[in-house]
């Protein structure tokens, strides 16, 4: 117990006049306070907030957030020329021979070249930090990298990152040269699709606080935790409208015959194709489905196929074969036209005509 100001006790004091001291106190009942969590978030477990019910194994989740970044600490102990010129990192050789030298930490760019780091460069971490034990590398869990980045003896960490500049490379580091800091609102959010562990025993994790799930597969980037925003039962959607147009009527004379869609945009989403996504536009022709095709070289005179293009401006041309490379529209008039969305929980638009009925069902 200290005092807030001198008082007449002393070194020489005798023992009868401490007993004279009188101190009046209460005591308060104090509650203890939820530990945070300063580890980002990645790997293949996930600590919810809070209990957390209707979760379900093997379940798709969407995670997004911000990236956790790392501010560098390192403050070089004196200034250190390159020998002939700035434009490679110098070696230990080169160094000046005294014993308070030593080299800043070095960003080296996935493109080629380095970057000399300065005290308090914000990095921004792309992947789970790793921990040189000898000269293996070993990972390290977010529990484990909080832990190193405290230690009086921190280890020496490899860090794959982005800088300032968006340019991503690695830094070998020791835990005490760098810290977590808190991601601001300017730092972009990302986000991805994880899925919960299939195993029903482990997968998902009740204790008397909080939900913690057990992933498929681990995270593919590193975020802020504070930031980490998980939403559960995902399903697969598009955003659009279902409309249906009538295109025109067929004429059998006409090679490669073309319609303008009067309705733009077309919508695309992702697919599994060279090109990674698949227009959502369905044609109809004398209600027969004709197919999309990226082009019409090699294939047959009767295949029923037609390609697209776009302009600058974002209007789509629908073109159809010439007899030869690709089947010929039949002759025919357009007369009417019906919507045949299907029930797949996604909205649709389609257009047909009876005759020669060019139509399309676009699923947004």
């Amino acid at each position: 117990m200290t005092f807030d100001q001198d008082v007449w006790i002393t070194d020489q004091a005798k023992l009868s006049a401490l007993r004279q001291i009188t101190i009046t106190a209460q005591s308060e009942e104090l509650f203890a306070a939820r530990l945070p969590l300063s580890y980002p978030v990645y790997g293949d477990a996930v600590a919810l907030e809070g209990l957390t019910e209707g979760l379900v194994p093997g379940r798709p989740i969407a995670i997004s957030g911000k990236r956790q970044r790392v501010r560098i600490k390192y403050r070089p102990v004196a200034s250190i020329w390159l020998k002939n010129g700035a434009h490679r990192a110098p070696t230990i050789g080169e160094l000046p021979d005294l014993p308070d030298i030593k080299l800043p930490p070095i960003l080296v760019l996935d493109a080629g070249g380095f970057v000399f780091l300065r005290p308090s460069d914000i990095l921004f971490l792309a992947a789970p930090p790793m921990k040189f034990v000898g000269s293996a590398l070993s990972a390290l869990t977010p529990q484990e990298l909080s832990a190193a980045l405290g230690e009086s003896s921190p280890p020496q960490l490899r860090l794959e990152v982005i800088d300032r500049d968006g340019k991503t490379g690695r830094v070998d580091i020791s835990g005490g040269e760098i810290e977590l800091v808190a991601a601001v609102k300017e730092d972009e959010t990302i986000s991805e699709i994880a899925f919960i562990d299939s195993e029903p025993t482990t997968a998902i994790v009740q204790d008397r606080d909080r939900t913690t799930l057990q992933l498929a597969a681990d995270l593919v980037h590193v975020y802020d935790r504070a930031t980490v925003r998980i939403n559960a039962n995902v399903a697969a959607a598009t955003h659009g409208e279902s409309v249906q147009e009538l295109v025109g009527s067929g004429d059998a004379t006409i090679p490669y015959q073309r319609f303008t869609l009067r309705q733009p945009p077309l919508t695309y989403v992702s697919a599994d194709t060279p090109s990674g996504m698949a227009s959502t536009l369905r044609m109809y022709v004398n209600d027969v489905l004709w197919q999309e095709a990226p082009f019409f070289y090699g294939r047959g005179a009767s295949e029923r196929i037609y390609i697209l293009r776009q302009d600058d401006d974002g209007r789509t041309t629908v073109q159809f074969g010439d007899g030869i490379n690709g089947a010929r529209l039949p002759t025919g008039r357009t007369t009417s036209a019906r919507n045949t969305a299907r029930a797949r929980g996604l909205a649709g638009w389609s257009m047909r005509d009876s005759s020669a009925n060019c139509c399309r069902d676009r699923w947004a």
